[in-house]
């Protein structure tokens, strides 16, 4: 479908130019090189074996294939706000946020 085509490219390939300033913005510039091999490391493996591991999933069945579908989504958007909110603090007074800035 047109809408799988292009959630697969913005999240797959366009924000490519991206990654190398994250990358430096969390990890700092020093190992920046490092980094980002680990970083493409990852997402070569990630992508060999996410298609192997769900086509597998797709021809057990579909709606287990949905089913994973929709809970790695909601697992990956919890994960999300989870590292949001810690990241901020959000939701935590001055001295809870002092007490736990050293984890």
């Amino acid at each position: 479908t047109p809408v799988a085509v292009v959630l697969i490219g913005f999240f797959g390939g366009s924000l490519i130019t991206l990654y190398f300033s994250l990358i430096g913005d969390f990890f700092g510039t020093r190992f920046s090189t490092s980094n980002n091999a680990v970083l493409y490391t990852g997402k070569a493996i990630s992508g060999v074996l996410g298609s192997v591991f769900f086509s597998y999933l797709l021809t057990v069945s579909i709606g287990v294939a949905g089913l994973y579908v929709t809970a790695s989504s909601l697992i990956g958007t919890m994960l999300l706000v989870l590292f949001t909110l810690r990241r901020t603090g959000s939701g935590m007074s001055k001295s809870h946020r002092e007490k736990y800035e050293d984890i």
